[in-house]
């Protein structure tokens, strides 16, 4: 499948929701690191702000209340799978791009896989402050305070294999402490939630046919916002 911009291709992907950091697609498959547009539904509260309203000088591991609680222990993760982070880490061509080393000492489980198709989602803290994912062990990018300028949550969707064969399309990212539910809606019209458990998400699709359209997002305070999502990638011809 074609990746839907020139950027794609580079195996750096967008620390934000406005500019660019890393990704792993040459590590794990099709990675889809996706822009939102956020809108409150009109019988729900409104916010003054979707996301972080004030965060400069913060830290994501310094906002997000799993770090807060002990870590899960540094074999969590395969150390090949450690090393493959650190290579793609180490392309990074500036520093302002550089979401700083791993430390694994702090690393957390966010959601625990047990059987078929259970998914295992891990955090892991870096020098600089950013929060790097591992899904099924497979890195697929970092974080910063700056993905969620705009919304409570940072999106990535990812397809191993070409739309409408074989695996469907999962869902998955990072959530602020007052997120209470994350539900993804496809293109079929279906509304399905995602598994919410220590600031961090995960959806698979229940038809392999199906794209995610958009993600809606409850918070504490009762407010519920609709972050659409761009299209899928054109299929090669």
């Amino acid at each position: 499948m074609d990746m839907p911009n020139d950027n794609a291709m580079n195996p750096l992907r967008r620390l934000s929701l406005r500019s660019a950091i890393f990704g792993a697609s040459a590590v794990c498959g099709l990675l889809v690191a996706t822009a939102v547009v956020a809108s409150a539904r009109d019988d729900a509260p409104t916010r003054s702000g979707a996301g972080l309203s004030s965060a400069s000088g913060e830290r994501l591991r310094d906002v997000l209340a799993v770090f807060s609680r002990p870590a899960s222990g540094a074999g969590v993760l395969p150390s090949e799978q450690v090393g493959d982070a650190q290579a793609v880490i180490a392309q990074a061509p500036s520093h302002d791009v550089d979401p700083g080393s791993l430390d694994l000492e702090y690393i957390h489980v966010l959601i625990a896989g047990a059987g078929d198709k259970k998914p295992r989602l891990v955090a892991v803290p870096t020098s600089k402050g950013n929060v790097c994912l591992f899904l099924n062990e497979a890195f697929t990018g970092c974080a910063g305070v700056e993905n969620f300028r705009d919304a409570p949550v940072d999106i990535s969707v990812r397809d191993v294999d070409e739309l409408g064969a074989g695996s469907p399309v999962v869902v998955y990212g990072l959530a602020l402490n007052d997120v209470t539910r994350v539900s993804i809606v496809d293109d079929k019209g279906t509304t399905q939630p995602a598994v919410l458990a220590n600031n961090g998400f995960f959806a698979e699709l229940a038809d392999a046919r199906a794209w995610p359209a958009a993600v809606e997002v409850t918070r504490a305070d009762g407010s519920l916002l609709k972050l659409e999502l761009p299209g899928p990638p054109n299929p090669t011809s």
